[in-house]
């Protein structure tokens, strides 16, 4: 056993050259707009229906090497312990959603979540900052333990040292594996009655449900939610389905517009919009903090 020395830091240096890349994405440091996919693409031949739907400038630019992990998922609990598993293709990345919580109670960290011995070396994770990039994390052969002052297989950050911070129910990621892999996210379905989310003015957040369940915008409680608040979700061709909250929103039952959520051709949204294991982009347009307050489902048993 030895601690970290020179050989070590060199091996680092070499390590965080690799985060720094990002492999596919761009490096983290950069703005927000330049870190994401995306160009309206709405349905085939339906333009929106009033015009007021046109996405946001600067908005999350283009890339292909993503996919939605939404039908890609499966969900197993009983009672209120169980695991959801996300299907990634190789060199993909996907949007991923935090969902469990340690068994007992309280966040777990990647470690806890993702604890599978077979998970590839160099899987990747990468959590969205305050700052606008991205906090990087993979799998490792020798990540460095400070409990055990050596080298063991495991999750470590951009300096190669063991993972210890918790991540909290209703944090969305990105992941990638760097063969075809099922990951498996397992533990306690959290028991709080409700959760809440407050997001920042004007910024766009990666969050998810904090359940095991479909996100319906119109199934939780908003707080201080303005019109043109968006939401965008990673769909399966590579691009993004865009959502917002319109002051008329077309509603098919009652043959007349609404305030609503609606879709690009701006048609009130009725059913969930992202997939359950799936994180999603949010961005507000209210000048002060909005909160978005989840529901405990039911039930204890999905899937898709």
């Amino acid at each position: 056993m030895h601690r970290r020395g020179t050989e070590v830091n060199a091996k680092t240096r070499s390590r965080a050259a690799l985060f720094e890349r990002g492999d596919g994405l761009p490096t983290a440091g950069r703005r927000l707009q330049e870190l994401c996919v995306a160009g309206a693409r709405g349905r085939k031949g339906s333009p929106p229906r009033r015009g007021r739907f046109a996405p946001a400038r600067g908005g999350l630019g283009g890339r292909r090497d993503f996919i939605a992990p939404a039908r890609a998922a499966e969900v197993v609990s009983s009672n209120i312990v169980g695991y959801e598993k996300l299907s990634l293709a190789k060199d993909v990345f996907a949007m991923g959603a935090t969902q469990f919580e340690l068994v007992g109670g309280g966040s777990g960290t990647l470690a806890d979540l993702f604890s599978a011995t077979d998970i590839p070396y160099g899987t990747e994770i990468r959590f969205l900052n305050a700052a606008g990039g991205y906090d990087f994390y993979r799998y490792l052969e020798e990540a460095y333990d400070p409990d055990l002052d050596d080298f063991v297989p495991g999750w470590a950050d951009i300096r190669e040292d063991k993972v210890s911070d918790p991540v909290v129910p209703g944090t969305g990621f990105w992941v990638k594996a760097p063969k075809g892999y099922e990951l498996t996210q397992a533990g306690q379905v959290p028991t709080n009655a409700t959760i809440t989310i407050t997001l920042t003015p004007g910024m766009f957040e990666m969050i998810c449900d904090p359940f095991p369940e479909g996100f319906n915008p119109n199934a939780v409680t908003w707080g201080n939610l303005e019109y043109g608040t968006e939401i965008r979700v990673l769909n399966a061709a590579g691009g993004y389905d865009f959502y917002k909250y319109l002051e008329e929103a077309y509603d098919a039952v009652l043959d007349d517009f609404v305030p609503g959520w609606a879709d690009i051709r701006e048609d009130k949204v009725t059913a969930p919009i992202a997939d359950v294991k799936q994180g999603f982009w949010i961005r507000s347009t209210a000048d002060t903090p909005v909160t978005i307050t989840f529901t405990n489902p039911s039930t204890t048993s999905s899937g898709n």
